[in-house]
């Protein structure tokens, strides 16, 4: 993303910060639910956009910059 104009980063950052939230946002709700097939559902929910966030920090991965921070994550 060093290269991206600003605009594309804001929105990565974005769609980055909506995914990392609906991990916990969908365990919280399913867990609040009254049945274990609406927590199963919502689980599924929350795991696929757990693939979506580690699919994002593969991209990040690649980029030069974020070889500085690994070592702090």
């Amino acid at each position: 993303m060093d290269a991206a104009p600003p605009r594309l980063r804001a929105a990565f950052r974005n769609h980055f910060e909506r995914a990392v939230l609906s991990v916990t946002n969908n365990i919280a709700e399913g867990f609040e639910r009254g049945t274990t097939n609406e927590l199963l559902s919502f689980l599924y929910i929350a795991r696929g956009s757990a693939g979506e966030v580690r699919s994002m920090l593969c991209l990040l991965e690649r980029r030069p910059w974020m070889k500085d921070f690994k070592s702090q994550i």
